[in-house]
C-alpha cells in the first residue's frame, strides 16, 4: 500500500498507528482461509462460508492473541503461537461441523467426512500460523532499531516527559534530550523530536542553527498529536494545556455517523437481549436461591449532556449493601456475593443494560456512566471531566478496554484521558476495534477488577 495513504489514514484513524502489521495478519488469515476451504467438501458460495465462518476463526484467534506481534521471538513465545493457533482450529472446525449436520445437510456429511475434515483443518491451521510468524519475524529484522525520540526543552522538562511517558508504551523507544546546540548530531538519529505544546515554530524554527530547514517541519511533533499516536489518550497534562482537543464535542451527537451508530446499536441490542434471556434467565434463579434478595439491580447513573437515568444490572452484591452511602468497589469487597463474583469478573452483571440501549439512555460503546454523588465529586477535582458527557454513555469503551475498573479518583482522571480520546476520534471504524478488544476481554476475563494500587499518570 503507498506510504502516502498509509499516512492520510493514520491522520484519520490514528488509533489504527501500531496495528498495521495485526491488520495485516488478519487480512493475510482470511485468504488464506479462504484459500485453502473454498473448494472443500464444507465450502460453497454463501454468505455464511464466505464470511461467518472467516469471521468466527479470526475472532477466535484475536482472542487467543494470534495477531499480537510479541516482544521477544523465541521458542516459548513460538510454541505458545501454534499452540492457541489449534486451539482456536479446533473451536472453529466444531461450529464448522455442528453447522453442517444439524443445519446444512446432516445426511450428506458422515462420521469419515467430519475426520478428514478435521485433519485437513490442522494443516490449514499450521500453514496460516506460519504464514503469521513469518510476517512477524520479517517485521521484527525489519525494525530492529528502536524508535528515537527526542525533546526539544530544558532538562527538567525532559525528565518530566520521559517519566510521564515511557512507561506506557507498549514497544521499545528510547528518548533523547534536543537542544540548538546537538541538534546538527542528532537530527538523523531521532524519528521524532517532540516539542512542548505552547511551542511557537515559526518563532523558536528562526532560531534553529541546521543547514536543511526545510527537513525540520516534518521532524517536529508536539505532544498532543504524539499522544494520539503513540499513547493513544490525552493524558491530564495535555488536556490542561491544550483546549483545542475539546472542539466540537458538542456537535458529535448530530454526525450522520453518529446516528447511524445509533441506529446500528438499537438492532445489535435487540438480537443481543433475545440471544441472552436463556442465560439471565439462568442466573436470575441462582441470585434468587443464593439469598432470596431481588434479582435485578438498578441504579441511578449520569448520561448524556448530565441527564440522570437508571441502568439496570443483575444483582451482584448483598441485600442493602449500600444503605450509608455510595462506594467504589475495592479488592476482597465483601459486600459481592458468591455468584456476584463471578458475574462480575465475566461481566455477564451487564447484560441488561442493553435494555438502557433500546431505551435510547446509552449506547453500546461511549464513555461508562457513573452515580451522579461520585459525578459531582470528580467534576471537582478534575479539570474537562464533564466533557465525558458529550455523547450517550456505554456498556462498553475505550477506556473500559485499556484500563481495569476504576476505583478511585486517580482511576477517573486516567480514565477519561482514555474517554475524552475515544470522543475526538470517534469513528465506526473505532466503535468495531472496540468491540472486538470487548469480546476479547469478556472471553479473557480481564479488566473486570480494581487494581490494587494506582502508580499511573
Amino acid at each position: 500500500m503507498n506510504k502516502g495513504i498509509i499516512n492520510q489514514i493514520e491522520k484519520q484513524y490514528p488509533f489504527l498507528y501500531q496495528r498495521e502489521i495485526s491488520i495485516l495478519l488478519v487480512v493475510v488469515d482470511y485468504l488464506l482461509f479462504r484459500l485453502f476451504f473454498i473448494n472443500s467438501l464444507v465450502f460453497q458460495n454463501s454468505i455464511i462460508n464466505n464470511f461467518i465462518f472467516p469471521l468466527i476463526w479470526i475472532v477466535l484467534n484475536y482472542i487467543f492473541s494470534q495477531y499480537i506481534i510479541f516482544k521477544k521471538y523465541n521458542v516459548k513465545n513460538i510454541i505458545k503461537k501454534i499452540f492457541f493457533s489449534q486451539i482456536a482450529n479446533v473451536i472453529t472446525c466444531f461450529i464448522i461441523i455442528l453447522n453442517i449436520t444439524l443445519i446444512i445437510s446432516f445426511k450428506n456429511f458422515s462420521f469419515h467426512d467430519g475426520v478428514n475434515f478435521f485433519g485437513y483443518s490442522i494443516l490449514i491451521s499450521l500453514i496460516s500460523c506460519f504464514c503469521r510468524l513469518l510476517i512477524i519475524y520479517v517485521t521484527k529484522k525489519r525494525n530492529k532499531k528502536n524508535l528515537v525520540f527526542g525533546f526539544w526543552g530544558t532538562n527538567e522538562k525532559f525528565e518530566i516527559i520521559k517519566s510521564l511517558y515511557l512507561r506506557y508504551i507498549n514497544f521499545e523507544v528510547e528518548f533523547e534530550l534536543i537542544n540548538n546546540e546537538n541538534l546538527n548530531s542528532m537530527f538523523d538519529k531521532v524519528d521524532k523530536i517532540l516539542v512542548p505544546i505552547d511551542f511557537k515554530f515559526e518563532k523558536e524554527l528562526a532560531k534553529i542553527n541546521y543547514p536543511k530547514k526545510e527537513e525540520i517541519n516534518n521532524k517536529f511533533i508536539d505532544l498532543t498529536n504524539w499522544s494520539s499516536f503513540i499513547l493513544q489518550r490525552y493524558p491530564y497534562i495535555i488536556l490542561e494545556k491544550d483546549n483545542k482537543i475539546l472542539y466540537g464535542f458538542n456537535l458529535i451527537h448530530k454526525k450522520l455517523s453518529y446516528r447511524l451508530k445509533i441506529f446500528i446499536e438499537f438492532i445489535i441490542s435487540l438480537f443481543l437481549i433475545i440471544l441472552f434471556s436463556p442465560l439471565i434467565l439462568f442466573f436470575g434463579i441462582i441470585i434468587k436461591l443464593e439469598d432470596g434478595g431481588p434479582i435485578f439491580y438498578t441504579q441511578k447513573r449520569t448520561g448524556l449532556n448530565g441527564k440522570v437515568f437508571d441502568i439496570y444490572k443483575l444483582r451482584s452484591m448483598k441485600i442493602d449493601s449500600e444503605k450509608g452511602k455510595a462506594m467504589w468497589t475495592f479488592i476482597g469487597d465483601n459486600r459481592v456475593t458468591k455468584i456476584g463474583k463471578f458475574l462480575r469478573k465475566s461481566r455477564f452483571d451487564e447484560i441488561p443494560q442493553l435494555l438502557c440501549v433500546l431505551k435510547g439512555d446509552m449506547s453500546l460503546i461511549g464513555p461508562r456512566p457513573e452515580r451522579p454523588e461520585f459525578d459531582k465529586m470528580l467534576s471537582k477535582e478534575i479539570k474537562h471531566y464533564n466533557s465525558r458527557n458529550s455523547l450517550k454513555p456505554g456498556i462498553s469503551g475505550w477506556s473500559q478496554v485499556s484500563y481495569p475498573y476504576g476505583a478511585s479518583v486517580r482511576d477517573a482522571e486516567i480514565k477519561l484521558s482514555f474517554d475524552i480520546y475515544y470522543i475526538k476520534n470517534f469513528s465506526l471504524i473505532f466503535d468495531l476495534l472496540i468491540f472486538f478488544k470487548t469480546i476479547r476481554l469478556v472471553l479473557r476475563l480481564e479488566n473486570s477488577q480494581p487494581r490494587k494500587k494506582n502508580k499511573d499518570i
